[in-house]
């Protein structure tokens, strides 16, 4: 491997032994070749660690493995942006898996595109990887200030994940995730974007997704309030630095804590469910009268306005 790869591709790995391998042999079989994985084993306490060591063994020209004691997926990933060398980083979780073409996609729409400080590509949701991959890419480039509107107000293809996405080095520089907080990809996207250039974004997906029934994300579990916390931080940060993108800023506390509510009903936390509702009464009034609003955000702000009553029958 060169001192300095092209890409470097950090890997948090916690608890992911029956798919880590299949994550790690996706990134060795890119046609993109001049790449580091990074392998952040952030305290497992499964097979990964043997995983990740024998994988090291085998290609100690790309592999680099690193432990620490649990300390959460942001602090992993802020592991691997210090150990990385690379030109360009990369993110892969350790249940998922990228196309064999993506890195080499991304790098180039990069490489041809010196104002570019992010190549974004869309993704696969699904039980299992894809066997074929659509290769015929084609972006289209955005400034910052017009992919923060477009994400905060949910637009699909302009995801707050930070895999699928391919980011110059420099773009990490006073930027990094905060640790201890659930939903860090959300809280720092629109960081991250405005400390660009100009973005480019496809909506072609080069990265599998694994759905999971069971993960973080589609189960309850308290630390789901964090989403709370990270859309407070996007609008102090939006008003601070961009205030013209306020509204789509609280356009997406709204969902934050429309969704947060609703759960809260579901499972019958009161506490939890008064806490949303200064924030929704506030709201609701813009986010019917705001027309980039995306359709669910309207229709919970309606509902919002016929009680709680009404809620609790669309759940």
């Amino acid at each position: 491997m060169m001192e300095s790869p092209l890409i470097s591709v950090i890997v948090p790995v916690y608890n992911s032994a029956s798919y880590l391998a299949e994550c790690i042999n996706s990134l060795l079989g890119q046609t993109a070749t001049d790449i580091e994985i990074i392998l952040v084993d952030d305290g497992s306490t499964d097979d990964s660690s043997s995983i990740c060591t024998r994988y090291r063994s085998l290609h100690t020209d790309k592999i680099k493995v690193v432990r620490q004691p649990n300390a959460g997926q942001s602090a992993a990933r802020n592991t691997g942006l210090r150990l990385a060398s690379g030109k360009y980083i990369a993110f892969c979780d350790a249940d998922d898996a990228y196309a064999p073409h993506a890195l080499e996609k991304l790098a180039q729409q990069l490489e041809s595109n010196p104002q570019c400080d992010i190549a974004v590509a869309g993704y696969i949701n699904a039980d299992r990887c894809p066997a074929q991959w659509n290769t015929d890419i084609e972006f289209r480039i955005y400034t910052p200030t017009e992919c923060i509107r477009r994400t905060l107000y949910q637009n699909k293809e302009f995801h707050t994940s930070v895999w699928a996405k391919l980011f110059r080095r420099n773009v990490f520089d006073e930027v990094r995730f905060t640790e201890g907080l659930y939903y860090e990809d959300l809280e720092i996207t629109s960081r991250v974007y405005a400390a660009c250039r100009s973005i480019a974004i496809t909506d072609s997906a080069v990265y599998f997704y694994r759905h999971n029934p069971a993960s973080f994300i589609n189960t309850w579990h308290s630390r789901r309030i964090d989403t709370l916390k990270a859309t407070d931080s996007i609008v102090e940060f939006i008003a601070a630095e961009y205030p013209m993108l306020l509204p789509a800023a609280q356009s997406r506390r709204f969902s934050a804590y429309y969704n947060i509510y609703v759960e809260a009903l579901r499972h019958d936390e009161t506490e939890l469910a008064a806490k949303c509702l200064p924030v929704l009464k506030e709201y609701r009034g813009r986010i019917l009268r705001d027309h980039n609003v995306r359709l669910k955000n309207k229709a919970g702000a309606l509902a919002l306005f016929l009680g709680e009553r009404f809620v609790r029958l669309l759940i």
